[in-house]
């Protein structure tokens, strides 16, 4: 059965929210405040976290950023605040999804079921190795050349879906709706940045790349393969 962790302040929109959730077969823990929610993350092993970016204290960009360095549980934003750099600064931090308040239940369970859909990542080799360069997924480690790579969230989600089509082309609206969602699939210039940020730190020469490879008007093609070993170091996700 699918549990959602459900980060609100306000007890009684949460406490409806929760009752209604149940309602479509939902088990629903309920937290007030980030450091409540990030508890219930290690204890309840959620599926998907609803999160609202106005709490005490540890405010939802900072929740945000700790379950994303954390984990890769799917996240979404559901708030009253509306504006855009709320939005891109939101999922910038590693958020899949973004909703303003007020939002019928009707419209709150489809975007939960789509996030749910959206993030059942492909089966994925453990670690990954591009030139000098390894990934570890599952412990969320990036070395190059032994030595430790850190990586913003949107960075790693990029390169976690480059890294599960390695070896095949990742077309621009796949790899838009696997790091933004589905409202950013014209949102090419996104991409084309982060990839330069990718080649920045992965390849040796980020003007001529061998491992982060562009397909013309199609999308990017990840030469990698499985290594034998895997990497001690460790790498911090920014």
């Amino acid at each position: 059965m699918c549990q959602l962790l459900l980060v609100d302040n306000d007890s009684y929109q949460a406490k409806a929210t929760a009752a209604q959730l149940r309602q479509m077969g939902y088990v629903v823990v309920l937290a007030p405040d980030g450091p409540t929610a990030l508890r219930e993350l290690y204890q309840s092993r959620p599926d998907l976290v609803i999160l609202d970016l106005l709490l005490p204290g540890i405010d939802g960009f900072e929740t945000c950023r700790l379950i994303r360095f954390i984990c890769d549980v799917p996240i979404l934003i559901l708030t009253s605040l509306r504006g855009e750099q709320d939005v891109v600064r939101s999922l910038d931090l590693g958020a899949d999804r973004y909703l303003v308040k007020p939002v019928g239940i009707r419209e709150l369970m489809f975007r939960v079921q789509a996030v749910l859909r959206r993030c059942r990542r492909p089966r994925t080799p453990a670690t990954v190795c591009v030139g000098d360069v390894e990934f570890d997924i599952e412990r969320r480690l990036v070395t190059k050349a032994g030595a430790p790579v850190s990586l913003t969230p949107t960075e790693f989600r990029l390169l976690q879906a480059l890294a599960e089509r390695a070896g095949r082309l990742c077309t621009h609206e796949y790899l838009l709706d696997r790091v933004w969602g589905p409202d950013w699939r014209d949102a090419t210039h996104n991409l084309r940045l982060y990839v330069c940020y990718l080649r920045q730190k992965l390849e040796d020469d980020p003007r001529s790349p061998r491992h982060i490879v562009n397909e013309r008007g199609a999308g990017y093609r990840l030469l990698a393969e499985i290594p034998r070993s895997v990497p001690a170091a460790q790498s911090s996700v920014a």
